[in-house]
């Protein structure tokens, strides 16, 4: 069994530092003592020691496999998130482009489909995380984050793309709130008062930027 974590933790210290340097080299420190736990002659006398050595190795590379996996399903996750965020941003950018603006949208997205190409396949096989550069891609989704705001806010008034940030960013959370709630929240977030981010919300609405779904009861 240690022999077998010893060699995952050897492929997980190969890939460790495109997703954190602290964790890195945690890994490190670990290998080296699943190194040593099995390269520990035992003999008869230390027997009980010996195996004390080797549980308590095999118990942290396990601990550490766990917290490989874990810090890069959080990373995937927030690049997740900026890619749904880009992707949301990027059909209310292209309602709103000019014929010539919406090419250049559609040219840049591309680089936001190829990251979710990339994230689902690190998904399948963490390993891979190596090959890929997810400071690269998260550099390339917030360029086009920003080129989506930049074009929408050439469309709608400062007040109104504040607005749709706001909504955009409390869609992430998939929650249904009572209406007041959202006005107050996208007042709160858009810095604008309540009954202007209720008209803007309407507008934007009406212009298919965002859809916003009320029940009454």
């Amino acid at each position: 069994l240690l022999e077998a974590a010893r060699g995952k933790i050897a492929e997980w210290e190969r890939v460790a530092t495109t997703i954190d340097l602290k964790l890195s080299a945690e890994v490190r420190r670990s290998l080296r003592r699943g190194e040593r736990a099995l390269s520990t002659q035992v003999s008869p006398e230390g027997l009980d020691d010996s195996l004390v050595y080797l549980s308590e190795a095999l118990l942290e590379a396990q601990d550490t496999i766990r917290r490989c996996r874990g810090a890069l399903e959080r990373r995937l996750s927030e690049l997740r998130d900026k890619v749904a965020a880009a992707e949301r941003l990027y059909r209310q950018a292209k309602r709103l482009a000019y014929l010539s603006e919406v090419e250049h949208l559609t040219c840049g997205y591309k680089r936001v489909a190829e990251a979710r190409s990339a994230l689902e396949l690190l998904s399948r096989e963490p390993l891979k995380v190596g090959q890929v550069s997810l400071a690269k891609l998260e550099r390339e989704v917030d360029e086009f984050i920003s080129e989506c705001r930049e074009s929408i806010g050439r469309r709608v008034g400062e007040g109104e793309a504040r607005v749709l940030r706001a909504l955009s960013s409390i869609a992430r959370g998939g929650a249904t709130v009572p209406l007041h709630s959202l006005a107050d929240a996208v007042s709160r977030s858009a810095g604008v008062p309540v009954q202007d981010a209720l008209a803007a919300m309407y507008r934007l609405s009406r212009q298919g930027l965002v859809t916003i779904r009320v029940k009454v009861k």
